[in-house]
């Protein structure tokens, strides 16, 4: 999945209206997808745009990096990450 397909909703989802943090948000995109390869998510899954649970975790991925400034939701979000991309990682049979 090209980051640049989603990157409208992930916008959307940090309240950004401009273009100016366009790059920084391509570059969080690819970094939550690496960190749901890295824990044990499949590629292709991880790169599946249309699937609705993946799109959610790189949205809390995005939220979680860009609003760092607030501790409470910061730990909050880092918590909503884990949760989701554990799920994405079981809901998915490996054979």
């Amino acid at each position: 999945m090209p980051a640049t397909d989603i990157l409208p909703s992930v916008k959307m989802a940090l309240r950004i209206m401009h273009d100016m943090l366009d790059s920084d948000i391509l570059e969080n995109i690819g970094a939550a997808i690496e960190e749901m390869v890295r824990r044990g998510v499949p590629r292709e899954i991880a790169e599946d745009s249309s699937n609705q649970d993946v799109l959610s975790a790189i949205k809390i991925y995005c939220r979680r990096e860009f609003w760092v400034n607030d501790a409470g939701r910061y730990s909050a979000l880092a918590n909503a990450w884990d949760v989701k991309t554990d799920e994405i990682r079981k809901g998915v049979s490996i054979e």
